[in-house]
């Protein structure tokens, strides 16, 4: 049940003017009304086949898409995530994903990465996510994949730098 309480307070100041004041009271009203906001950061990659529908042409996803993804592998989700997917992606860093004989490409890079991932997860009370992907209407050998992270609590700013912090993990991972 929503309930709204009233409450009436008394703001002096013998330096600010009135104008100062509802100015400082307006800042603070626009402040806590943002912190209502969903705030976003959508991350997406995509991969495109040739007109064949075999081999890879193009593959476009970043590193910081990686570590988010591989940081949402890692969660235990208990009885929580009704709905996991598995994901076969190729981890970025490779300009030809068939050439296997490269040997300064670690293993690591010319495997795919398989996950099984559930599509809505929840890394801690402050930020939640969900992960989709579609093929595209007009090149149906073309799939955008999309994870979107959510906070009501968090900046933009502040999810972007514990991003940050996922992907130097995942780095450690990867050269592990």
């Amino acid at each position: 049940a929503y309930t709204e309480e009233l409450f009436t307070i008394e703001i002096y100041s013998w330096k600010k003017s009135l104008e100062d004041l509802k100015d400082i009271l307006d800042s603070w009203e626009a402040e806590y009304n943002k912190s209502f906001i969903k705030q976003t950061i959508k991350l997406t990659g995509k991969t495109e086949k040739d007109k064949s529908g075999y081999g890879i042409k193009s593959f476009e996803f970043s590193d910081r898409f990686f570590a988010v993804l591989h940081k949402i592998g890692k969660l235990d989700n208990d009885d929580t995530a009704p709905d996991l997917v598995e994901l076969h992606l190729t981890e970025p860093g490779r300009t030809n994903p068939f050439a296997q004989s490269d040997p300064e490409t670690p293993e690591h890079k010319r495997k795919e990465v398989s996950r099984l991932v559930p599509t809505q997860f929840k890394f801690d009370d402050q930020i939640s996510g969900e992960i989709d992907w579609y093929e595209e209407k007009e090149n149906r050998y073309a799939v955008t994949y999309t994870i979107c992270i959510y906070s009501n609590v968090l900046t933009s700013k502040q999810m972007s730098s514990i991003i940050s912090t996922w992907e130097k993990e995942y780095e450690d991972y990867k050269f592990f």
